[in-house]
This record gives structure tokens, C-alpha cells and sequence, in this order.
């Protein structure tokens, strides 16, 4: 928990910056810019979109901590569009839109903190 914790708090200063930069370091990257949007809707899905090169897959989640994962192009292409949809009704809450951003990220720290309470 403490390392979630940690990579949290590292994804928070990553939004406030709206930069990619390495855990633990201090220098911002020339990756490219970092957006975090957040969705409640659809916040429990763990379904994951990715594009390297040409290449498209959709990673799906199925028993516990297993994935299928698929390059299907005409599937990436629909989960594409969904995630582009949701991504177009979502909040933006990098850079910008300071009282979210602190909403979602004080939640999910009381969330961890919850949890360490519990063991």
C-alpha cells in the first residue's frame, strides 16, 4: 500500500505539471504532455487501449489478474471509438481544474489509508 501510495502521489504531481516525467525523479521529461481525465461512470473498468508503432491491442480483463489481449484491428478500432467517447464526456482534471483534481486524489489516498487501517 505503500508503494501505491507512492506511485499515486507521483501520478498526482505528473497532473498537476501535465507532464510524463520518471517516479523519483525530479526533472520533467520530453515525452510528451501528461492528461489525466476521470471518469465516474465508468471508473471500474479495467480495460485497456494501446497503440505502439502501427500496432493496435486491446487488453481485456478476465480472471482475477488475467488479460486476453487481442490485435484484432476491427476490435481495437471499436474500442478505440468507445474509449474516445468516454474520453469526450470525461473531466479533464490535469493542469487544470484544481478542485477535481484534489477531490480524486484526496479520495484515493483516504482509500489507502483506509486500507492500511484495516490489516
Amino acid at each position: 500500500l505503500d508503494e501505491v501510495s507512492r506511485l499515486l502521489k507521483h501520478l498526482q504531481i505528473e497532473a498537476e505539471l501535465g507532464k510524463k516525467f520518471l517516479l523519483g525523479k525530479k526533472e520533467i521529461a520530453a515525452v510528451g504532455d501528461f492528461k489525466l481525465l476521470f471518469n465516474e461512470v465508468l471508473a471500474a473498468d479495467n480495460s485497456i487501449y494501446a497503440e505502439f508503432g502501427n500496432q493496435k491491442a486491446t487488453f481485456i480483463p478476465s480472471i482475477i489478474l488475467n488479460y486476453i489481449t487481442t490485435y484484432d484491428e476491427d476490435y481495437c478500432n471499436y474500442i478505440k471509438s468507445v474509449f474516445e467517447s468516454v474520453m469526450k464526456k470525461s473531466t479533464l482534471i490535469s493542469e487544470v481544474n484544481e478542485k477535481d483534481r484534489s477531490l480524486f486524489f484526496t479520495y484515493n489516498f483516504e482509500r489507502i489509508e483506509q486500507q492500511k487501517n484495516i490489516q
